[in-house]
C-alpha cells in the first residue's frame, strides 16, 4: 500500500508540474531624500513655525514629522494595497498586442480565465464548459476580489508590482505578459506615487497656512488695540514729565515693536507658504533609472519555484 501511494503521488506530481511561463520584467530605481522638505530648516509647519519659536510636535516625541512618516517609502506597498489605488490602476486602459486596448482588470481576468481553461494532463480536471468569470457582480466587488494581483511580496509572490529597498534607494519591478505593457504600468505606478507624496505635502502646507492666518488675525487685533492705547495715552498726556508716564510710554512702545515684529514675520511666512503651494512643486521622488521595455522574457515555472508571475 505504501509503495502504491508513493507511486500515485509521484505520478500526480509529474502531471501537475507547472508549465514554464514567459513574463517581461521592467524596473525603475528611485531615491527618496528623507521625507518632505517644504521650507528651509524643516518640513512644512515644523520648519516655518520653528523659525517663529513655536514648537510643533513630531508625533512620537522627537521622530520625523507626521507628513514625512506618511510619505515614507516603507508605506508604498501598503499604499498600493489600498482599495482606492487598486480601483484607479485596475480601471486604467492599456494597449496590448494580445487583447487590444483593455482595462488592467479585464486583462487580469482574461489571463486568469486562460489559465483555468488550459488543457490538463488528467481527465478529471477537464471542465465541462469553459470557465468564465462573472463581470456583472459589480466593479467594487471585482476590484476587491482581484486587487491582490497588484503587489508582490513574500505572502503573495504572484503580484504584478514588487518593491525592494536598500537605504534611500527603492526599486520597483513590474512583471507582465508584454514588454511595453510592463513599461506602461510602471509609469502609471510612478505617477501615482508622485501624486501620493504631493497630496500629503499639500495637506502639510494647508495646515501651516491656516495656522498662520489664524495667528495673524489675533496678532493684528492685539496690535490695533495697542495702537489705540498709545493714541489715547499721547492725547491725554501732551507733556510727559513724570517718570511713571515715561515708563508707561516706553512699555507701550516696546509692546508695539514686539507685535509689529511678530506681525511682519507671520506675514512673510504666509507669503512663503503661498509661493510654495503655487510654484515650488519639487518632486519628493527622484527617478534614477526609468523603466524601459525588456528585450527578452524571463522564464518562470517549469518545476522551479516562481519568484513572480504575470498578472
Amino acid at each position: 500500500v505504501g509503495v502504491l501511494i508513493f507511486l500515485f503521488s509521484s505520478i500526480l506530481a509529474l502531471f501537475s508540474k507547472q508549465e514554464p511561463e514567459e513574463v517581461y520584467v521592467t524596473t525603475a530605481k528611485l531615491v527618496i531624500p528623507g521625507g518632505i522638505s517644504t521650507g528651509g530648516g524643516g518640513g512644512g509647519a515644523s520648519g516655518i513655525l520653528g523659525r517663529l519659536g513655536i514648537s510643533v510636535p513630531s508625533g512620537d516625541g522627537g521622530g520625523p514629522s507626521p507628513t514625512s512618516t506618511l510619505t515614507s517609502p516603507s508605506l508604498y506597498p501598503e499604499f498600493l494595497r489600498t482599495h482606492s489605488f487598486a480601483k484607479r490602476l485596475l480601471m486604467k486602459k492599456f494597449q496590448t498586442q494580445k487583447y487590444g486596448e483593455q482595462t488592467l482588470l479585464e486583462i487580469s481576468l482574461r489571463i486568469k480565465e486562460e489559465k483555468m481553461n488550459k488543457p490538463r494532463s488528467y481527465f478529471w480536471h477537464e471542465p465541462d464548459e469553459p470557465i468564465v468569470i462573472d463581470r456583472d457582480q459589480g466593479l467594487d466587488t471585482l476590484v476587491m476580489q482581484h486587487m491582490h494581483v497588484l503587489v508582490a511580496d513574500s505572502s503573495n509572490p504572484t503580484g504584478l508590482i514588487q518593491f525592494s529597498q536598500m537605504g534611500s534607494f527603492q526599486t520597483i519591478s513590474v512583471s507582465t505578459i508584454e514588454p511595453h505593457l510592463a513599461v506602461d504600468i510602471a509609469y502609471v505606478v510612478l505617477d501615482e506615487l508622485q501624486e501620493f507624496t504631493k497630496y500629503f505635502s499639500r495637506i502639510d502646507l494647508d495646515k501651516t497656512q491656516t495656522f498662520i492666518e489664524q495667528r495673524l488675525k489675533v496678532v493684528e487685533d492685539e496690535y490695533e488695540a495697542l495702537e489705540e492705547k498709545m493714541k489715547v495715552f499721547m492725547e491725554t498726556n501732551r507733556a510727559i514729565s513724570s517718570i511713571s508716564l515715561q515708563l508707561q510710554q516706553e512699555r507701550l512702545s516696546r509692546d508695539l515693536g514686539i507685535y509689529k515684529g511678530i506681525y511682519t514675520t507671520l506675514y512673510q511666512n504666509l507669503e512663503q507658504v503661498k509661493i510654495q503651494k503655487e510654484y515650488e512643486l519639487t518632486p519628493t521622488i527622484h527617478i534614477l533609472d526609468y523603466p524601459i521595455a525588456p528585450l527578452e522574457p524571463t522564464v518562470i515555472g517549469g518545476g522551479a519555484s516562481a519568484t513572480q508571475n504575470p498578472v
